[in-house]
């Protein structure tokens, strides 16, 4: 079930019934393993947020890389 609620004066119930049905589809879609954070076994949350870390770290990782070759491309431009 999901509740919506809009503030939008121009939105019609008809289109918010629309939407609503293309969220729930896609969640459906999705195919959820748990719906509530209650249901989430701790074993669960702790990989998720293993890889979650892994995945900020090669981010860091390859952002450092970058700015680091474009710095030295700026410092080998500026001496040729």
């Amino acid at each position: 079930m999901i509740n919506m609620q809009s503030d939008a004066v121009k939105s019609s119930s008809a289109e918010l019934r629309e939407f609503a049905r293309r969220i729930c589809m896609h969640i459906a879609a999705s195919n959820p393993l748990y719906l509530s954070r209650e249901d989430i076994p701790e074993s669960a949350r702790q990989k998720e947020e293993q890889l979650f870390r892994a995945q900020v770290f090669t981010i860091k990782y390859n952002l450092i890389t970058i700015v680091c070759v474009i710095y030295n491309l700026v410092i080998l431009s500026i001496w040729l």
